[in-house]
């Protein structure tokens, strides 16, 4: 996940759903909060997975190598493969983007 504008202030908090509300996105690693929603193995290792992630924009992870005031947070993001159509929410506290892919 990147930084979206250098002038973003706060938390961010992304969640991902599939349009029709079959299926609910998740986050694997250090950056996933909120209830869990399931667990799987990842690289050999028993992981839970998420159902939101908030990236802290005060704390960056280092040496991201991007520009001044950009930053990148490696967060392992996913749907189920049957997704059709899928809206990722980003709250800030300047307001609330939607993104939507479809296949």
């Amino acid at each position: 996940m990147q930084n979206p504008d250098p002038t973003v202030r706060g938390v961010v908090l992304i969640r991902i759903q599939t349009l029709d509300g079959l299926y609910k996105g998740v986050f694997a690693g250090d950056y996933g909060v909120g209830p869990v929603v399931d667990a799987d193995t990842i690289h050999g290792v028993h992981t839970k997975l998420c159902g939101e992630v908030p990236l802290p924009l005060a704390r960056p992870a280092p040496g991201t190598g991007l520009g001044a005031g950009w930053t990148s947070w490696r967060v392992r993001q996913g749907v189920d493969s049957r997704w059709q159509c899928v809206g990722v929410q980003i709250d800030s506290a300047a307001g609330t983007e939607v993104i939507v892919a479809a296949k």
